[in-house]
């Protein structure tokens, strides 16, 4: 199991576990579940039927996808990509970015720290040499509503070290110190990543603390001096962020879906070559059809509505204001339970996703 440090660092995870033959770095057992959070929450009080499942199935779909080269031969060649280039291109006063984007498409890092699958006869033979038990992973009730399924597979990652910043107050505020980065050993977690939105062909690509309970947005300059990186290593990464956040939207959009946003997050491997991490799981992706956000639209507009939203809100202005380390501490109301139509409701558009973008596929566990 975990211990107490791991277990601080990873979520639903675990581990870790070493599979000498597929990488030389541990590795992490991820566990897919129905818990949801919203707004930054934790988890909400109610589940969402097989979101576990169908949330494993697409971080397979897409993994697998994005670790292939024909894959991104196929995508190269698409209207989507051309389209991408242009706009690219216009995005920038100097026009220097359409041949930028063309040399990082040449180094582009694609490798994720997706190992593979563990399909049940593995796993039991995992849990005979190490203490993890299958029960944490699969419960009875589970078990019974996959039985006529196929073999459920478990997705694994390599497991990268990250140390939290510590914190200290300066005239009152909490600010973190993120030198101690820059001493880790590798591979080591970047300690922000990348928030991709589209609202056309190039996306706007957002720069976020990893760390941070508010998700603060952080200029190209705090990405420097947190790291030290280089600024020509910072704008490749950047820029690969761009593709293969174009690439994910080319990929959902085959399946007759569409991509509002995808977030990325990197690792960086002795010798500095960059590798995405813990891509793509559901909170990652922000599917939209018909120009409509799925599946948390209408859960997001119910709780909107109640007042453990309006608590929340003025959470994280208090924590703005006083630089309090975690604004949900400040928040006394508890988060309500959805309406069982608009649960039902998510549920369904859940499904919707699973159909159109795993197909057959959608066995997953």
């Amino acid at each position: 199991m975990l211990d107490s440090f791991l277990r601080h660092v990873t979520r639903d995870s675990y581990g870790p576990v070493s599979f000498p033959d597929a990488s030389p770095f541990p590795a992490v057992v991820h566990r897919f579940q129905d818990s949801y959070s919203l707004f930054g929450w934790t988890k909400m009080p109610d589940l969402i039927a097989d979101r576990g499942r169908i949330d494993a199935g697409i971080f397979t779909f897409l993994n697998l996808r994005y670790r292939s080269p024909e894959t991104w031969k196929a995508f190269f060649r698409s209207p989507d990509a051309l389209a991408f280039r242009k706009a690219g291109a216009a995005a920038a006063s100097a026009g220097s970015v359409s041949s930028a984007l063309n040399e990082v498409s040449e180094r582009l890092p694609i490798r994720s720290n997706f190992i593979g699958v563990l399909d049940e006869r593995s796993f039991r033979d995992l849990e005979a040499s190490v203490p993890v038990s299958s029960s944490l992973l699969l419960s009875e009730e589970t078990l019974q509503a996959v039985r006529i399924a196929l073999p459920p597979v478990f997705p694994v990652c390599e497991f990268f070290a990250e140390e939290k910043a510590p914190a200290g107050l300066v005239l009152g505020r909490t600010v973190r110190d993120h030198s101690v980065w820059r001493n880790q050993a590798f591979p080591k977690l970047l300690p922000f990543e990348f928030l991709c939105r589209f609202d056309g062909d190039f996306p706007e690509v957002a720069v976020m603390l990893s760390q941070d309970p508010l998700k603060t947005e952080i200029s190209a300059a705090q990405a420097l001096w947190i790291t030290g990186m280089p600024a020509s290593e910072f704008q490749d990464l950047l820029l690969s962020a761009a593709w293969i956040a174009a690439w994910t939207r080319h990929t959902v959009r085959s399946a007759a879906l569409d991509l509002g946003w995808v977030r990325l997050r990197f690792a960086l491997l002795p010798g500095g070559a960059p590798v995405l991490v813990d891509a793509f799981a559901l909170e990652d992706l922000g599917f939209q059809r018909q120009g409509v956000s799925i599946p948390f639209a209408p859960a997001i507009e119910f709780l909107q509505g109640s007042a453990w939203h309006e608590a929340v809100s003025r959470a994280k202005e208090q924590s703005l204001r006083q630089g309090a380390p975690d604004w949900r501490r400040l928040c006394t109301v508890p988060a309500p339970a959805l309406d069982f139509a608009v649960k039902a409701r998510v549920e369904e558009d859940l499904q919707g996703i699973a159909r159109s973008l795993l197909g057959s596929e959608n066995h997953v566990l």
